[in-house]
């Protein structure tokens, strides 16, 4: 198995099965919830939770919710909002000690820093593996995490959808990047 550094599994031995379903829904009096959820992702605080909705029409965005003492999540709104789902949809999310959203957008090969509202403070560009030149390079996901929490891993797919659904081989790659703004330790 592939540990980068500062990464490690906890709790491995403990598993907890439900006898019954989830209890909580974002909003209990009918209104609209998360469009195709994807990356979630919670504030070191416990109070914000953010849900990357992958493909809402007519845009994509980050939608959260405030966490209230009971786990009820009130508060919808609207965290940042982006481009068309042809473009700019979103993958994995991962919050920093700022609260802001590191956010993987697979169809353009990007993970942009986004603070709420909407302002984008960093973007990483990635590039094709070169061992396969036809293959589009895919942002999955991204985390904080190392001595210092300010080690970005950028989880990234190289492919496209056409190897995908033929079967064609794939690669995937970790790779890391260090960052000003530290992640959250547990």
């Amino acid at each position: 198995m592939y540990r980068p550094a500062g990464l490690s599994l906890r709790n491995r031995s403990r598993r907890r099965e439900f006898d019954h379903p989830p209890s909580r829904r974002p909003d209990r009096h009918g209104r609209r919830g998360p469009d195709i959820p994807n990356g979630i992702a919670i504030s070191g605080d416990g109070r914000t939770l953010v849900v990357a909705e992958s493909f809402r029409a007519p845009r994509t965005r980050l939608t959260a919710f405030t966490v209230t003492d009971d786990g009820a999540l009130t508060d919808q709104r609207v965290f940042a909002e982006f481009g068309s789902t042809d473009t700019e949809s979103i993958d994995g999310i991962g919050i920093d000690s700022e609260g802001a959203v590191w956010a993987a957008f697979p169809w353009i090969g990007e993970f942009r820093r986004v603070r709420e509202g909407g302002e984008v403070t960093d973007v990483i560009r990635i590039e094709p593996d070169a061992a396969y030149p036809d293959g589009g390079t895919f942002a999955v996901d991204a985390i904080l995490g190392g001595p210092e929490m300010r080690t970005l891993y950028l989880l990234i797919s190289d492919t496209s959808p056409e190897r995908l659904v033929n079967g064609f081989d794939t690669t995937g790659r970790i790779e890391a990047i260090e960052v000003e703004v530290a992640g959250i330790r547990d």
